[in-house]
């Protein structure tokens, strides 16, 4: 039910009601959760309910900064932070909700728990370096990015340079050829 209130939207209808699908996730969430212990699928399960609960209210949290209702804009910011958090929590394989969770406490002005989070992140899939550079709701902290993004290159290139001077001594030892070449 959640996923038909957050994307029904066709040539033939439109039945989307955020609060509905939001209602329908919790629900969702709060009926799975005595499972999780149990059940590697319903862990799996809880995990994307979980996302699903964090994309809602950040939905939420726009309409209600549209609105100009800043408490409002709060409360669902927080609880996406929240519901990111779990999902994530649940399944490293959800790096999405942990991108979330970044974006969210950056338009909470809780940048360096975003950063934190986003580095997790780039660490698991490098692909979400590009992603943040290009994010608006990143745009606050895109310094702090970039930054990020250059440490973890120059570890890369230092961890690589580790590497190839160990497989270069190893490969000497066992007569091998074209080790200068290697260096």
């Amino acid at each position: 039910m959640g996923k038909i209130y957050l994307f029904g939207m066709s040539e033939f209808s439109n039945v989307v009601d955020v609060q509905k699908a939001l209602e329908s996730f919790i629900n969702a969430c709060k009926y799975i959760t005595p499972d999780i212990d149990e059940s590697e699928e319903a862990k799996k399960m809880a995990a994307e309910f979980y996302f699903y609960v964090g994309y809602a209210n950040y939905i939420l949290s726009n309409e209600s900064r549209l609105a100009n209702n800043t408490d409002d804009v709060t409360k669902y910011l927080e609880a996406s932070v929240k519901a990111n958090a779990k999902s994530y929590a649940l399944s490293s394989a959800m790096l999405e909700s942990a991108y979330n969770q970044a974006r969210a406490l950056t338009l909470l002005n809780q940048n360096e728990k975003a950063i934190s989070v986003l580095e997790e992140v780039i660490r698991a899939d490098g692909l979400y370096s590009i992603k943040a550079l290009g994010d608006s709701d990143l745009k606050s902290i895109e310094d702090s990015i970039v930054s990020l993004i250059k440490n973890l290159r120059d570890e890369c290139q230092q961890k690589t340079k580790e590497l190839l001077t160990e497989f270069s001594n190893d490969y000497e030892l066992i007569g091998g050829e074209y080790c200068e070449n290697i260096k």
